[in-house]
């Protein structure tokens, strides 16, 4: 089956030059102290950060740097029978950075990620 219809569609009926419809909100999540919600096409993200904390361990402060750590998990109903229709991995990455400034980490620049085929 071919990505490009007959007539020059994708089967969502975008151009190939076009790009997935793109929206997102921050501060959607009150409990935490920074967060994101991202529609990339049919994926839908919501990323949540806690922090920034002063580690446990003082062996583990540096000065100019910090240590991320991250939790990724899917929705239950999410199923691996649904259609994929852009990179979850490159969607994260957007969504992560938006919750991270809405938290206000200090950060040297903004990260964006994205793919192609």
């Amino acid at each position: 089956m071919s990505i490009i219809s007959e007539h020059g569609y994708r089967q969502d009926g975008r151009k190939p030059h076009q790009i997935r419809n793109l929206n997102y909100k921050l501060g959607v999540y009150s409990q935490a102290d920074g967060s994101a919600y991202l529609e990339q096409g049919n994926t839908k993200i919501l990323c949540a950060v806690y922090g920034p904390y002063e580690p446990k361990q003082r062996s583990r402060l540096l000065e100019d740097r910090c240590i991320i750590n991250c939790q990724y998990s899917m929705a239950t109903f999410s199923t691996n029978e649904r259609k994929a229709d852009g990179s979850h991995l490159a969607a994260c990455v957007n969504v992560g950075t938006l919750a991270l400034a809405d938290a206000g980490v200090p950060m040297r620049g903004l990260i964006a990620a994205a793919s192609c085929a």
